[in-house]
């Protein structure tokens, strides 16, 4: 199934010391585990709840990262694959029932009101943001990351 839709995490972590980069890279493979369990854990939590089959459908579709020259850069997109996810994202509007030829009108039989938008995925970005720089700070044991990108939609 493809991802509808999601977000993507995309870090570039920077050191100053050559020597630390080395060192750092058991560190970026926890931080890269830990960001996506995070990610899905959060999106996870803000998905209605309706079936759970929406919630079901959030997974990891992408996650990698490489040594640079001056640090590490990864990334990460979660979302969901479930085919109405767009529906429950972006609303679904009323119906105004079902047209009957024969009759030569609609039938109030399939009418229903639509339904509102739940745009979990923009819900959880703040959050995810917040939880994943915790995350990185943990793991590198830094206050200060020069972190160059950081969240988009995907």
């Amino acid at each position: 199934m493809a991802r509808i839709l999601g977000l993507k995490a995309v870090t570039d972590i920077r050191v100053d010391q050559a020597g630390l980069v080395n060192r750092l890279g058991s560190a970026n493979k926890r931080m890269l585990r830990r960001s996506q369990q995070a990610m899905v854990r959060i999106m996870k939590r803000e998905a209605p709840k309706a079936s759970g089959s929406l919630r079901n459908s959030i997974k990891v579709f992408k996650a990698n990262g490489s040594r640079t020259s001056e640090g590490y850069e990864s990334e990460i997109s979660v979302g969901a694959s479930a085919l109405h996810a767009k529906y429950v994202v972006r609303r679904t509007g009323p119906s105004q029932g079902t047209y009957v030829p024969a009759l030569g009108k609609r039938i109030q039989f399939g009418t229903h009101p639509g339904t509102p938008k739940n745009n979990f995925v923009i819900r959880s970005k703040p959050k995810i943001i917040k939880e994943v720089k915790k995350i990185i700070s943990e793991e590198y044991n830094m206050n200060r990351i020069n972190v160059v990108r950081f969240i988009k939609n995907g």
